[in-house]
């Protein structure tokens, strides 16, 4: 009887579960009584109370909340700073 193997990664359960179908391991299944994978904490920053307030005005004036705001500008900020693949160029074929 086939067994269900441990993972160290949501990507590895993944591509493990693409290639194998569940009802092959019905013998082995059991309800989960704990996460399989816990949630990191949020991380926190520290402002000051003018710029808290400030933070605040703009993600109110964009329907957002602050946390959301940051978010967005980490994001856009680090997808700023990630290193650029290579772009490929399609080969000329000799006419």
């Amino acid at each position: 009887m086939k067994k269900i193997p441990q993972f160290d990664s949501i990507d590895a359960m993944a591509q493990f579960w693409d290639g194998h179908d569940l009802t092959d391991f019905e013998a082995d299944l059991v309800q989960p009584t704990e996460p399989a994978f816990a949630a990191r904490p949020p991380s926190r920053i520290r402002l000051d109370s003018r710029d808290a307030e400030h933070l605040g005005k703009l993600a109110a004036a964009q329907g957002m909340s602050a946390g959301e705001l940051v978010q967005q500008w980490v994001r856009q900020r680090l997808a700023r700073q990630r290193p650029r693949q290579p772009e490929k160029r399609a080969r000329r074929r000799p006419a």
